[in-house]
């Protein structure tokens, strides 16, 4: 972690990004109304359980037994490990039951605070540990029916419904998977996850275009991946305003209108994130005598326009 500690004590980057969103985030969630969060999180829980959070592959698909399984099997344990703590057979499966959960618990408590957004995809880290947490708790409901001091019939039948339990969630999951593999075969994805982006990073590389400016968040790292940096594409949109364009905006892109070669990278208007920043390119080009001109357009696999590239050039009588 050395390197990340001394990044953020030079620039106080990360210091800046927690005061400056303490009160209300980035995108306008309040923090004081943690109870409301928190809510919304644990909710967030049984949906990445389920795992029909996944509508950007071009389907969405629920197991609906995932939480059902989830609560049993972690009752059973907590119920088993206590018993095995009591009765001294298993004095360790209740600690380690305990400590896992509340590990899980504070990962959910402590993401109900944010500097942006309680979006989903940003709590999906919680996911390898919750499952984490039922091959435990599976774990010590299987043990304890081993060790249990009953008939073998009532043994074979804890054992055999904690299996069965697991066999069906892991089957639905499966089915699930291959249906959003189909689903995304598809569609290519949909909105900002559409594999539009790969025919941009093509259309930019065919064309030796190496620094485009984009004018919104969201493809600057894809295309560079994509084109093995070939296209590396400068974010000039600024990141301190949602609505409408910061101060510095006009600095930023008058400095490259003066390029008649330099191309700029715009979403649709339903799919952007950075408002305004095209609406105000249009007013510096104009104040110049220039004009925008769309050079392209790239479309996802329904048809829909998802990246539009301009370029710029003077207006008679400019």
């Amino acid at each position: 972690l050395a390197p990340l500690l001394l990044f953020n004590q030079q620039t106080s980057g990360t210091v800046q990004a927690l005061f400056g969103n303490l009160g209300q985030s980035y995108y306008g969630v309040e923090n004081a109304a943690f109870l409301d969060n928190l809510a919304l999180r644990l909710g967030q829980v049984g949906t990445l359980l389920a795992g029909n959070h996944l509508w950007y592959l071009g389907d969405s698909f629920a197991n609906g037994w995932a939480r059902w399984l989830f609560a049993g099997l972690l009752l059973a344990a907590l119920g088993l490990a206590v018993q095995g703590w009591r009765s001294g057979r298993q004095r360790a499966s209740l600690p380690t039951l305990l400590a896992a959960l509340l590990f899980v618990l504070l990962l959910v408590v402590q993401s109900s605070f944010t500097v942006s957004d309680l979006f989903i995809t940003h709590f999906a880290i919680v996911q390898p540990f919750v499952v984490l947490l039922t091959a435990l708790a599976a774990d010590i409901v299987l043990r304890a029916a081993w060790e249990m001091p009953r008939p073998a019939l009532a043994r074979g039948a804890l054992a055999a419904l904690a299996v069965a339990g697991l066999l069906v969630w892991f089957g639905m999951d499966a089915q699930n998977s291959m249906r959003y593999h189909r689903a995304l075969a598809r569609s290519g994805g949909l909105a900002s996850h559409s594999d539009a982006i790969e025919r941009l990073a093509q259309w930019l590389d065919g064309r030796a275009i190496q620094q485009p400016l984009a004018l919104d968040w969201g493809f600057e790292a894809q295309v560079r991946f994509l084109t093995a940096n070939r296209v590396q594409p400068l974010e000039i949109f600024g990141y301190e305003r949602l609505a409408q364009p910061d101060d510095g905006f006009a600095g930023r892109a008058e400095q490259f209108l003066a390029d008649p070669t330099r191309y700029y990278i715009v979403r649709m208007p339903e799919e952007t994130v950075f408002q305004g920043r095209r609406e105000a390119l249009e007013r510096l080009a104009a104040a110049q005598g220039q004009a925008l001109t769309v050079q392209d357009a790239i479309y996802d696999r329904s048809g829909k326009v998802m990246f539009v590239i301009l370029g710029v050039e003077a207006q008679p009588g400019g």
